[in-house]
């Protein structure tokens, strides 16, 4: 496990970060929010992890997620970053780049609104399921575009696959895994 800097020892707090670009809604929110925007902008790595559905089939709420600090010139399309909003944080994959940067979930029927460069804090770099590392694909292969395109348009079928992983992400917190954000350099 990657160990917190001593310069932020002090907000060391279980994470629950939302994905989906949902507004800090308390004052716990808020600070982990700041935790992480000032851990990737300070160049650290961040473990946390995911909640939240959009970006389904490739992350699942309660996968540990690895993001990198990442400069804008680093990103490409393909790749699933974090990125600072008017909502909040959010995981998205990069699906283009301009000017403006252009994301998704997978799960998601539409884009995101374009942002800057500069609200782009980091990548991710590696997803943890359970005990196994999870490969991170750039692009989605048939079946997974498959899969995010009926969870995108079946409310019954996401209903049903989230009850799935919530039962076997307790069965994994139950084990004593992965539940807090870290940061390192």
């Amino acid at each position: 496990m990657v160990t917190v800097a001593p310069a932020l020892e002090q907000y060391r707090i279980p994470a629950n970060v939302v994905d989906c670009g949902v507004l800090p809604t308390s004052e716990s929110h808020h600070q982990k929010f700041q935790l992480i925007i000032a851990a990737l902008e300070s160049g650290k790595h961040v473990k946390m992890k995911a909640l939240g559905s959009s970006m389904l089939p490739s992350i699942w709420p309660g996968d540990i997620v690895l993001i990198e600090s990442a400069g804008s010139e680093q990103f490409e399309v393909g790749d699933i970053v974090v990125i600072r909003n008017s909502a909040g944080l959010l995981i998205h994959r990069l699906i283009a780049r301009a000017a403006w940067l252009t994301s998704r979930g997978d799960a998601m029927p539409q884009a995101d609104p374009p942002v800057r460069p500069g609200d782009v804090l980091g990548k991710v770099t590696k997803v943890y399921r359970g005990m196994r590392e999870i490969r991170i694909r750039r692009q989605l292969s048939p079946v997974h575009r498959l899969a995010a395109l009926l969870l995108c348009h079946s409310q019954l079928l996401l209903n049903l696959t989230l009850r799935a992983a919530n039962f076997w992400n307790r069965r994994a917190d139950a084990a004593g895994e992965v539940e807090e954000i870290s940061a390192s350099e």
